[in-house]
């Protein structure tokens, strides 16, 4: 089970633990938020296997979204897998569109979208969780990939929250 699929289970079960068991607008919720990410992580599997990805590739792929948290380089990662870093360069941007590096740092950016939406996490420990050593370097990939900067993001989010409410 995927990461944040693994954290929704157990926020889930808190939950529930707290409510001595009896269903709450918040257990649905939570169930709903880990059905939706099952759902998501079921989706971009099929994806890639329909578009007839190499095996080879699709592990990459899913060994990159479970460590995207650690040091990455092409070189480490070819190494993980034993290919040479020019040929693994090569077949991940001819089936994924994207360099290895890049498809890192989308991943990462991805997961501290998730994580902005908790105010008691700092924009520091965010980049750290997500594999980043150097706090102005991811806000500086988050601008060029969101159009805003985090700080920017995580108002908007709350914002919206308090229109819908």
């Amino acid at each position: 089970m995927e990461r944040r699929s693994r954290l929704l289970f157990v926020q889930l079960l808190d939950i529930a633990k707290r409510g001595n068991y009896v269903p709450t607008w918040r257990c649905h919720y939570a169930l709903n938020l880990l059905l939706m990410e099952v759902t998501d992580e079921s989706f971009q599997i099929n994806r890639f296997l329909d578009s007839g990805v190499p095996i080879h590739v699709l592990d990459v792929i899913e060994w990159i979204r479970t460590h995207y948290d650690q040091p990455l380089s092409v070189a480490s990662i070819a190494a993980q897998f034993g290919y040479h870093p020019t040929y693994l360069t090569n077949i991940f941007k001819k089936y994924t569109g994207y360099p290895i590096l890049t498809y890192v740092n989308r991943t990462r950016i991805s997961v501290a979208k998730n994580l902005l939406t908790n105010r008691t996490l700092s924009i520091y420990r965010i980049a750290d969780m997500c594999g980043f050593s150097d706090e102005k370097y991811f806000m500086k990939l988050f601008k060029r990939y969101e159009g805003i900067t985090p700080t920017q993001y995580r108002k908007a989010f709350h914002q919206k929250k308090i229109n819908l409410t």
